[in-house]
């Protein structure tokens, strides 16, 4: 571990020359997965039942481009998908039969956005981001019947598209020629979201639809440097 922080400083002390130039890429964006499991053992009268705890999957894909058509300024586009499931064995215990429920979320991500570079020195630049976030996705609660019939007896689900627009604020610094570590910060954002939920009792045969939207405006300048509102990273300048 020490050799790898006294590398990271012999590398920072380095004379780079800083990628950032007309016709100059740059690579970011986000990746993640994981996932949790795992069972409860009930001891009663000496016999031993186990039952399964719930179990969750989540995915993160969100890779990011970008193009510097002049010195200063860039443009972009990150898109991807995200996705969140949990599954409850035996989670609802209506009537004769329980029941197993799955709750999912996903989102497709569309997020193209400009930046304007000031530099500061040969390896500290300071910039400014403008984005156009559009995310279309769906929320969902399905309660399986436990009967091995695999039939849906209620669906509850939520689509929802969002446009916003988001400002930040941030700082690159070149440990390499090519090689950025990068801190933002998010001063406000902007979004409206039109949501269509519908609920589907498959047993009674009937159910709701209902559409609703909403428009959100954040900003609170006591709060911008909030840890929630300041993301660190990386950027590759090719």
């Amino acid at each position: 571990m020490k050799k790898l922080v006294l590398g990271l400083f012999v590398i920072a002390a380095m004379s780079v020359n800083a990628q950032i130039e007309q016709g100059s890429l740059f690579f970011g964006g986000s990746l993640g997965f994981g996932t949790t499991s795992g069972s409860t053992d009930n001891i009663s009268s000496g016999t031993t039942t186990s039952i399964d705890n719930a179990s969750t999957f989540r995915f993160q894909l969100i890779p990011q481009a970008g193009y510097m058509v002049t010195e200063n300024i860039g443009v972009g586009l990150g898109i991807g998908y995200s996705l969140n499931k949990t599954t409850t064995p035996n989670g609802i215990t209506g009537g004769t039969d329980p029941y197993d429920q799955i709750s999912k979320s996903g989102a497709f991500v569309i997020a193209p956005f400009a930046r304007y570079y000031k530099g500061v020195s040969d390896k500290f630049y300071l910039f400014g981001e403008f984005g156009l976030p559009i995310i279309m996705g769906s929320t969902s609660d399905l309660k399986l019947n436990d009967d091995g019939d695999g039939t849906v007896d209620n669906d509850d689900v939520n689509k929802y598209s969002s446009f916003g627009i988001d400002l930040s604020l941030g700082v690159d610094y070149f440990v390499t020629d090519n090689i950025a570590l990068e801190a933002g910060i998010n001063l406000f954002g902007m979004d409206y979201t039109s949501t269509k939920s519908t609920y589907t009792d498959k047993d009674a045969k009937n159910g709701t639809i209902s559409h609703d939207s909403s428009f959100n405006f954040d900003f609170d300048s006591s709060d911008v440097f909030n840890t929630g509102n300041i993301s660190v990273g990386i950027k590759i300048f090719m």
